[in-house]
């Protein structure tokens, strides 16, 4: 019997062969390796392949930011054996920390995604804060830069989506690849992107490690293998690092008919994209949220001399009827399709920087996806509907995460949920959803 490591796994015994996801490497070494002839790496072992990033010396020191106790116990679980697992750490638990932290501790040339390319950046700065390394191991490779061949590489998916430069990544030796939001890795592309790197370590980092359908969860696994440690989100509730946050529910009245005659030919895609449409345009369903946003925006001004607020729309329309209500009274921050990336970025730059300190946010709920980091949001307004089949668990659970940073004098995270009317598969979805995020988010439900 033979095992043959590589980006995926393959054992032979005799005549037969048979095929497994890299994520099964450790399931198959551990009931296996007594009885193998042999094992071939063809992965990039950092020994035998010269992958250390500091020659000389086993570990990384961390420079700044140092791990706190609950990030420590998580990067002591990963050993030299621990060639997969993921790590389970809901929003504001310091993800990226801990993978600088992990990076440190093996001092090995490692390949780091991210999902979207904002963040390439982001996560460069923070990780050439945490290591004590020359700047230059430090890599970024995007539509603006490419570093290739830096010790620590950071990048996307999408950049990676090319013969050339994944053929060019692939040579240069990583021996660990770290999936920032590893929930992502599900879809296609990325997954046939990240199971040819033949990494010898392959991890994962979520706060949401479940997608729609048992298939594509399988997938994740499939690439980085089962979780390894997971962070509790009450101790850090308890620990005063994340705020707990409040749900309250208010009832619009509106019905959702997804069965509606008018619909029945079209596509399932067709028809939510003219559900969302039809929900935002309705009179009476603008006027109750419009009612209830204006009052409770009210009440926050009263009590704490500023507005600090984000309304999250599915369609444009009801975004831009919600900015031409507040204007006149509040310090309204639109953002929209049409907004140029570098405005986009100064907006976020001024309230993750704190220079702004009294606004009202409105944009769509993706405007409050991975990487997005405004510690100082006190409500966020669902004024759309943010449960299945429009939004799934994971963009609930991001929503609720960007609300529930600490910030100085922050004692409520409340977010606002505009609930309409539904029946059939969609009521059993919806209550599905919110038994899955009170159990990982542990809201108080009003």
């Amino acid at each position: 019997m033979q095992l043959i490591i590589g980006s995926q796994v393959t054992l032979i015994d005799g005549e037969v062969q048979k095929l497994f996801p890299y994520g099964k490497v450790l399931e198959l070494l551990t009931k296996f390796k007594s009885i193998c002839k042999d094992i071939h790496w063809n992965v990039n072992v950092p020994q035998r392949d010269n992958c250390k990033i500091i020659d000389d010396k086993e570990c990384i020191k961390i420079k700044n930011f140092h791990p706190r106790e609950f990030q420590q116990k998580c990067v002591d679980k990963f050993t030299r054996t621990t060639l997969t697992g993921y790590i389970y750490a809901p929003t504001g638990a310091g993800k990226t920390n801990i993978a600088a932290y992990l990076i440190a501790k093996r001092n090995i040339r490692t390949l780091f995604i991210v999902p979207k390319s904002d963040l390439v950046k982001q996560t460069k700065k923070r990780f050439q804060a945490i290591l004590d390394i020359d700047s230059s191991c430090i890599g970024e490779l995007s539509s603006s830069k490419k570093e290739f061949g830096a010790p620590i590489l950071i990048t996307t998916w999408q950049s990676l989506n090319t013969d050339a430069t994944l053929q060019r990544v692939m040579d240069d030796k990583y021996s660990m690849l770290i999936c920032d939001e590893m929930h992502k890795c599900s879809a296609d592309v990325y997954y046939n992107v990240v199971s040819q790197i033949p990494a010898m370590y392959k991890h994962g980092l979520t706060a949401t490690p479940y997608r729609n359908n048992a298939k594509n969860e399988q997938r994740l696994f499939d690439i980085v293998g089962n979780e390894l440690t997971r962070v509790e989100i009450s101790d850090l509730y308890r620990d005063k690092f994340l705020v707990q946050p409040q749900i309250e529910f208010i009832n619009t009245n509106y019905k959702i008919d997804i069965e509606q005659h008018y619909l029945q030919t079209l596509s399932f895609n067709v028809k939510l994209g003219m559900l969302k449409k039809n929900i935002d345009k309705s009179k009476k369903r603008k006027e109750t949220i419009l009612k209830h946003i204006k009052s409770s925006l009210a009440v926050e001004k009263k009590q704490f001399s500023d507005n600090r607020s984000v309304i999250l729309v599915n369609t444009l329309e009801l975004g831009q009827t919600i900015k031409d209500e507040l204007s006149s009274d509040y310090n309204v921050l639109y953002i929209d399709a049409d907004t140029k990336a570098k405005d986009r970025n100064e907006i976020f730059d001024s309230l993750t920087q704190n220079d702004i300190t009294d606004y009202v946010l409105i944009g769509t709920s993706k405007l409050l996806g991975e990487g997005t980091d405004i510690p100082s949001i006190r409500n966020v307004f669902c004024a759309s509907p943010s449960y299945p089949p429009f939004e799934d668990t994971a963009r609930m659970q991001q929503i609720i995460g960007r609300a529930i940073r600490p910030f100085k004098d922050k004692k409520t995270a409340k977010i606002i949920i505009y609930n309409d009317e539904t029946s059939g598969w969609i009521e059993k979805k919806k209550q599905h959803v919110f038994n899955i995020v009170c159990e990982n988010v542990k809201p108080i439900v009003l």
